[in-house]
């Protein structure tokens, strides 16, 4: 994230950067975003992923039912599934930043492509409940082997955003401590140099 652990901004799934997007960019390419439409999917919510490929180009990942009855989705009854994958010129403001490095942008690229195929092959359905846009993005971030976990994918997207916002504060919350352990051992260390 590149807001500071210590504010409630932090933790808002919606808003990031502290309110402050001009003051807190991307100028490397590092990072990848997850942003939740509440309203989208009658109110159930969609999840897209932004993303950047080598070239440091942001692309949205979005997966989308080829049925879009409401009746058979709210049912729960599968349907065929598409992934589309568009450069855009930015990301919009909002959703959750996560910090990656050059190397993790381009594996996210390949596997977002990886998923991309799967789906507009016929090799995975779309289910409101338990295959949905929230679970394309979570296993494109796990697929990609960067080492980052994200929530896993359950019910709704906008139950699963709610999930994943409490697993980024706990993560925030370890990445806080052991930052502090680290520091703490430095100091150790430099005092018995010293001594």
């Amino acid at each position: 994230m590149l807001t500071d652990a210590n504010t409630g901004a932090s933790f808002n799934r919606y808003v990031y950067a502290n309110n402050n997007p001009f003051k807190y960019i991307d100028p490397d390419g590092r990072d990848f975003i997850i942003s939740i439409d509440k309203n989208a999917t009658f109110g159930m919510g969609h999840a897209t992923l932004y993303f950047q490929n080598s070239k440091g180009d942001w692309h949205s990942f979005n997966q989308y039912p080829t049925n879009d009855n409401a009746i058979n989705l709210a049912k729960g009854n599968s349907t065929g599934a598409l992934v589309r994958i568009e450069k855009v010129a930015a990301p919009p403001n909002g959703g959750t930043r996560v910090k990656t490095d050059k190397d993790q942008d381009a594996k996210i690229a390949v596997s977002a492509t990886k998923s991309q195929d799967a789906h507009n092959k016929g090799g995975k359905q779309y289910n409101l409940y338990s295959n949905n846009c929230a679970t394309a993005v979570v296993n494109v971030i796990g697929d990609a082997g960067i080492g980052i976990e994200l929530y896993p994918a359950y019910g709704t997207p906008n139950m699963w955003g709610k999930k994943e916002e409490q697993w980024e504060k706990m993560r925030l919350e370890i990445e806080r401590e052991k930052k502090e352990r680290e520091e703490k051992e430095k100091e150790q260390q430099s005092q018995a140099k010293k001594e």
